[in-house]
């Protein structure tokens, strides 16, 4: 639907901005060319050539190129707070924006593809399009946590979406925290979450050998899974194996400690640090990130 007539300089600015929002979301110039012709009827016409330039000034204009303030210097990733997504939300399995900053800010460049399969309320949306980065997201549920996020619907053991771009910089994979994601987001079988580990490392094999082909780099995030018996199973090396059969190599591992309320409520309380303290027992509060490369 056309959008209300604004003066041509306005609309100028605000055909350019669209069009830039549109290209960090991966359309191509031509789909953009042809989307800014409906929304706004004084651009009819014009032609991807056109498109490429506005969004060459909208990049060059952007602060793309700019550090985040949040950005570390060690392998041991500390935030003062990181409680909420990049939206605001605070829900169980959010992904804390600082850490999307740093993965991004170290491992691509402003205009790189960021592909994440995992998406959840879309922190790596947010995020990768603050940094300049282009981005297209899916996840089982669509964007039921955010809709006004392009979030695709579509489950990635599946195959690769046909709509996604055909190579990405890189793909982050952040998937559903087995037995401890149980029931937080539904009952499906096809629910990573509600699989048994057998299940659940078969999906994952599943995942690596459909992006393999299509990243230059994949980084996951994942927290060892603690049993009531306080034995932990380490989930980072295990989920190693599939790369490795594939000669992919670890191109850094980095130790992301919960902070905050999430380090208070989804992990440790008094009591457990009493029956740990009792049983000779050490209890987990971090996530693993790491990063591969062919």
């Amino acid at each position: 639907m056309p959008r209300p007539r604004l003066n041509r300089q306005r609309e100028r600015i605000c055909a350019t901005d669209r069009a830039y929002d549109l290209w960090l979301d991966c359309y191509s110039q031509r789909d953009i060319a042809e989307i800014i012709g409906r929304e706004y009827p004084a651009f009819e016409g014009t032609d991807h050539k056109a498109i490429g330039r506005w969004v060459d000034g909208a990049f060059s204009a952007s602060a793309a190129n700019a550090p985040p303030d949040s950005r570390q210097h060690f392998d041991i990733w500390q935030f003062a707070t990181a409680d909420e997504d990049a939206g605001g939300q605070s829900y169980f399995g959010a992904m804390p924006p600082q850490v999307v900053e740093n993965l991004l800010w170290f491992f691509t460049e402003p205009g790189d593809i960021v592909v994440d399969p995992f998406a959840g309320s879309g922190t790596t949306v947010d995020v990768a399009k603050a940094m300049g980065r282009r981005v297209w997201a899916s996840d089982i549920r669509g964007n039921h946590y955010s809709p006004h996020l392009p979030i695709h619907k579509h489950d990635i053991t599946t195959g690769w979406p046909d709509a996604a771009p055909g190579k990405a910089d890189l793909v982050f994979l952040d998937p559903p925290y087995w037995k401890q994601a149980s029931g937080r987001y539904s009952t499906e079988p096809n629910e990573l979450a509600e699989m048994d580990l057998v299940a659940f490392y078969g999906a994952w094999v599943k995942v690596i050998d459909i992006v393999f082909k299509r990243a230059k780099l994949i980084s996951y995030i994942i927290s060892p899974t603690q049993n009531e018996d306080g034995s932990v199973i380490d989930r980072a090396t295990d989920m190693l194996d599939p790369f490795c059969r594939a000669g992919w190599r670890v191109e850094r591992r980095i130790i992301v400690p919960y902070q905050t309320q999430q380090a208070t409520g989804q992990q440790a309380t008094g009591q457990q640090v009493t029956w740990a303290r009792d049983k000779k027992r050490m209890l987990k509060l971090y996530r693993d990130l790491v990063v591969l490369a062919p």
